[in-house]
């Protein structure tokens, strides 16, 4: 559901403290950063989610120019580090630019080479330059 505000109310969550106890805090953070990128996506750049039949799993990437240029991780708890279907993602996409996207205003690289970001620094600094 690409709406997270119609998400809650189907799932009954009314408040705040609901919503970070629910046990689906973490798809919904997810799907509102994804759809927030998506309205602000440059038009020579395009998103999709990737899966590999071995597990390679990233949240989503952008290609630019129909190459894979960014890999984008989406999350909300508070452990920011690449898992291994990131890392495997990124061997196999070959993408130079690749991002842990948290719920707080950060910004520092990691020695992955992943940079951990909050999503309106994403929005407005990363998103356009990749």
């Amino acid at each position: 559901m690409r709406d997270t505000g119609i998400l809650h109310y189907f799932l009954g969550v009314q408040t705040l403290d609901e919503l970070f106890g629910h046990p689906n805090m973490g798809a919904s953070w997810e799907g509102f950063v994804i759809e927030q990128i998506l309205q602000q996506l440059p038009a020579n750049q395009q998103a999709f989610f990737y899966r590999s039949h071995d597990g390679a799993e990233t949240d989503l990437f952008i290609m630019r120019g129909g190459k894979p240029a960014a890999s984008v991780e989406i999350k909300f708890g508070s452990v920011a580090r690449p898992s291994r279907g990131n890392t495997e993602s990124v061997k196999a996409l070959k993408t130079e630019s690749n991002f842990i996207l948290v719920s707080r205003d950060e910004d520092y690289l990691l020695t992955t080479g992943f940079r951990v970001c909050g999503i309106k620094l994403f929005l407005y600094r990363y998103l356009q330059n990749i």
